[in-house]
């Protein structure tokens, strides 16, 4: 008659600890944490507003530095100013002067909306480097809205 193999105990069971010293109860087997997919909306909806945004400023600028030209006064150091009035008997510069406030007004609000939104996709991994992007474009808007409006003064002073 064949003998029995010898007894052999099992292994002892180790029991996975979590980081904060938590031991589960035995047979219980921690499964690995998956993160959610996130979706990369947020942060793409951020840098389409911020491009949008910092184009259309561009081109505002140009068409407002363009029409400003002949309401620009030379200053005798070298320099240039000019003055719009929305009150203005003349069309032409209550036009620009209000297409400088709506640019001015919008421009702000859409820029705060696409800098906090890309702030948020970028904590958040929703879109982050689109997020980025829109940081970059809402935070350099108001200074590239500024230089081209008074380069386009400038090329155009006769």
């Amino acid at each position: 008659m064949p003998s029995a193999p010898p007894f052999v105990p099992p292994a002892p069971q180790v029991l996975p600890v979590t980081p904060d010293g938590y031991v589960p109860p035995p047979g219980y087997v921690l499964a690995p944490a998956v993160a959610p997919v996130r979706s990369k909306r947020l942060g793409q909806v951020a840098f389409f507003i911020a491009i949008v945004l910092f184009l259309g400023t561009i081109a505002v600028s140009v068409i407002i530095g363009v029409g400003a030209v002949p309401f620009t006064v030379r200053n005798p150091a070298g320099g240039f100013q000019y003055f719009l009035n929305a009150n203005s008997s003349n069309p032409t510069e209550a036009a620009l002067a209000v297409a400088g406030l709506v640019q001015g007004f919008l421009g702000t609000a859409l820029g705060i909306w696409a800098l906090v939104q890309g702030i948020v996709a970028v904590a958040t991994r929703r879109g982050r480097a689109y997020g980025v992007v829109a940081i970059v474009l809402a935070g350099l808007g108001p200074l590239v809205t500024l230089g081209v409006t008074l380069l386009t003064v400038a090329v155009n002073l006769h």
